[in-house]
């Protein structure tokens, strides 16, 4: 299944490494991922898992959005995927405009993503425009059904960020610098046992 990614960039932070693990989960699964966004640092990472990137200005606001709405219908109707699946409200936006473009028949499955809660804005539009609306907590989708419930398809789907096993591993040793870090950030924990830290990061073993 061809399963097209809009985000709004793809930088190194929280955003962008949930953006790269959830691309490369699908192409382990054996979907064919293709990602739009804006560009960053972490693009390199997907060329090098052979995955397919195009670049557009997604992270803007649109001033130029006409012009840029009619790129991405030409790009999503040219890819010719079988779900389109949007992260923020900007990209979903422009993304709901470039997909309400093409034909009604043929077009893909539009999904949205929304990953915390915001005030609400005219700039929702494109979030709640979603055939199908996915919420990391059941407090992000109790706001956007409290809100827009009348305004989408269906209440939202609560499905949480994953963990990546392999870098939340138990039996990995504690490095040095993380230690440091910890207690830097925490020096009431100096001298304190295991069971304390366990408390504040569960996975770690004293």
């Amino acid at each position: 299944m061809r399963i097209v990614q809009v985000w709004p960039e793809l930088e190194p932070g929280d955003a962008g490494k949930a953006a790269l693990d959830f691309i490369q989960a699908l192409s382990q699964q054996g979907h064919e991922p293709v990602v739009i966004s804006a560009g960053g640092a972490l693009v390199a990472r997907l060329k090098l898992h052979g995955i397919q990137h195009i670049q557009l200005p997604l992270n803007k606001k649109p001033l130029w959005s006409q012009p840029l709405v009619r790129r991405l219908t030409n790009i999503l109707a040219g890819l010719q995927a079988d779900i389109i699946h949007v992260h923020g409200r900007l990209a979903a936006l422009l993304t709901s405009r470039a997909w309400r473009r093409m034909d009604d028949v043929n077009r893909p499955g539009l999904v949205t993503h929304v990953d915390s809660n915001r005030a609400p804005s005219r700039r929702d539009a494109g979030v709640i425009a979603g055939e199908r609306v996915i919420a990391t907590s059941l407090g992000v989708a109790n706001q956007l059904q409290a809100h827009y419930g009348k305004k989408m398809v269906s209440p939202a789907s609560v499905i949480p960020w994953g963990v990546s096993a392999k870098e939340f591993d138990r039996s990995k040793p504690i490095s040095g610098q993380w230690h440091l870090r910890l207690l830097n950030n925490y020096p009431q924990l100096e001298e304190k046992t295991g069971g304390c830290i366990r408390g504040i990061y569960p996975w770690k073993e004293s």
